[in-house]
């Protein structure tokens, strides 16, 4: 990563940067002073119920250092790279040692069929240490699917208290919505010094994915006191005098592509994918009870490019442009990671008519390596960019 000597010299920044590139200390920690482990695959797994539980919300990832083994044979090549790779630490048994329970939601329709796999190979003896838990939502917005949400939560927290031995309160559901919806109300204080009004950003985008991904490794109050103290610190970091853009398409586990755009002379200030801006987007309205309260917040959401239509992804995808202030927006979506060139064609006509430059990549490799096809793509939406700002 290209350092800049502000966040090198911030002893609070280094400090999630340590639980982003140490994913498992934190949750390994946890089991040792008595708390269980629950690994997460999808982003629509509560984490308010998981710590109303005590347990450690761990976020599986895809590990793009490491190299496909032989588990990811059960797969079929037409699978997202990213899925792969997290299917293949699973069945690997790469998380068994730490963790106490699979949670699995309906995120994506390659989650749904991923969650059949492992539960065939846990019949065949094959599978990970226990039998996952499906979390099936329905993302419709209407009052009966609202409902049946609600059920699924429910139930989803009955089988949490079998495995804990100990009922989960109201008051710990709703005291946990409290811890989350500080961290998401931090996060966005943090994410105000990337896309401020007048136009200069203090935050490149690599240092605003380890600050937004360090929360997945480590506990939520911990990593709301470090932002915190953060926010006040990059306020007066110098400003990012490059191009800012908006980023949609598939989820960047690392900072990799985002250091190859600042490098390219472009500065990534906003996105929708789970591992950015979309984590904090909404906080669970606690004028209600929790359970119908989690349901809201996870329904109405910005929407995700795999559970969406066209019409509401290019209104969230608008929405999102305007209010982060962006002078561009790049789509990049890895090889067999396709729903979102879907909403391309709409969006682009929109960014059009707005006269905001826009750039798409779609099949591209991963895990992603610096390229001179693609770096020259990069460049050349700078210089687009550049010559609408003038």
């Amino acid at each position: 990563m290209t350092e800049r000597t502000c966040a090198h010299n911030s002893t609070t920044f280094q400090k999630l940067r340590y639980y982003y590139e140490n994913r498992e200390e934190a949750p390994r920690k946890h089991k040792e002073r008595g708390g269980l482990v629950l690994a997460v695959m999808g982003c629509d797994v509560p984490d308010e119920i998981l710590l109303a539980g005590n347990f450690f919300p761990l976020r599986i990832c895809a590990g793009s250092h490491i190299e496909e083994s032989s588990p990811a044979a059960y797969l079929e090549y037409a699978f997202d790279p990213i899925i792969r790779r997290q299917f293949t630490r699973l069945v690997s048994g790469y998380y068994d040692d730490f963790t106490d329970l699979l949670a699995i939601s309906n995120s994506s329709d390659v989650l749904i069929r991923i969650y059949y796999y492992l539960r065939e190979l846990n019949r065949m003896g094959e599978g990970v240490k226990t039998e996952p838990v499906f979390i099936d939502w329905l993302f419709t917005h209407f009052m009966i699917h609202e409902e049946r949400n609600e059920w699924t939560l429910h139930r989803f927290i009955h089988t949490l208290e079998e495995i804990h031995g100990a009922t989960i309160s109201e008051k710990a559901l709703r005291d946990a919505c409290v811890i989350m919806n500080n961290n998401r109300a931090v996060l966005r204080e943090f994410a105000a010094l990337r896309t401020p009004a007048e136009g200069l950003s203090r935050i490149t985008g690599p240092e605003a994915l380890i600050v937004t991904g360090a929360g997945f490794f480590m506990e939520r109050e911990e990593h709301t006191a470090l932002v915190k103290a953060l926010c006040k610190e990059a306020a007066d970091w110098p400003v990012v005098h490059l191009p800012k853009i908006f980023y949609t398409g598939s989820i960047q586990e690392d900072t990799v592509l985002y250091e190859d755009l600042l490098s390219a002379g472009l500065n990534v200030v906003a996105e929708d994918h789970d591992w950015g801006s979309r984590s904090f987007h909404m906080d669970v309205d606690l004028s209600f009870s929790p359970v119908p309260a989690i349901v809201e917040r996870y329904m109405l959401r910005m929407p995700s490019s795999k559970k969406a239509g066209i019409s509401e992804r290019t209104q969230a995808l608008l929405t999102a442009v305007g209010e982060s202030c962006v002078e561009g927006v790049i789509f990049y979506l890895n090889e067999y990671d396709d729903a979102a060139s879907w909403d391309y064609p709409v969006q682009k006509k929109h960014l059009d008519e707005k006269g905001i430059p826009s750039a798409f990549f779609s099949r591209m490799p991963y895990p992603y390596e610096p390229d001179k096809q693609i770096t020259q793509g990069f460049t050349a939406l700078a210089g687009m960019v550049k010559e609408v700002v003038r």
